[in-house]
């Protein structure tokens, strides 16, 4: 019925912030439950012609450690790195057009998503290693519960206009 024929990046930005201080006074740092990255996403699609779509991954990652300095117990902030990152999947969905509405962002929103996703999490792990920052594992995404809380956003816009 479908096929993901193309899977590729399409901007990646890399900063890297608080060097030296970010690595060299680490010690100095009680850690938190607040420390770690930040990881936010939004997912769109867009048919590029009659049975082809684009499922775009739009990824920020931003990571600040925050802690007491325990040297002199004061609040501190270093942010280490922003990455960047869209990425996108091309996908060939036989008689797109006849396909119910409701079913093709399901496939473009949760199976594409479900099947390009480990790519992601790989290139983001290798990235950040190779750039001497400890690798991120990204957590599993539960692609149908945010489909679905998705739709039930939109639904609520749309009732409340």
């Amino acid at each position: 019925k479908y096929n993901i024929f193309l899977k590729y990046i399409d901007k990646c930005h890399f900063e890297r912030k608080g060097l030296p201080e970010v690595f060299i006074n680490r010690e100095k740092f009680i850690p938190n439950e607040q420390n770690g990255p930040k990881i936010s996403f939004n997912l769109t699609h867009n048919r590029a012609n009659e049975n082809v779509h684009s499922t775009i991954f739009d990824i920020e990652i931003d990571y600040t450690i925050h802690g007491m300095d325990s040297v002199n117990q004061t609040k501190q902030d270093y942010e280490v790195y922003t990455l960047k990152l869209i990425y996108i999947a091309l996908t060939n969905i036989d008689n797109s057009q006849s396909i119910p509405e409701l079913e093709l962002k399901q496939i473009l929103l949760i199976d594409v998503p479900h099947l390009t996703f480990p790519h992601i999490e790989r290139f983001v792990f290798d990235f950040l290693r190779d750039s001497g920052s400890a690798p991120l594992q990204i957590q599993p995404i539960n692609w149908v519960e945010l489909f679905e809380k998705e739709e039930k956003n939109r639904q609520n816009i749309y009732n409340e206009n």
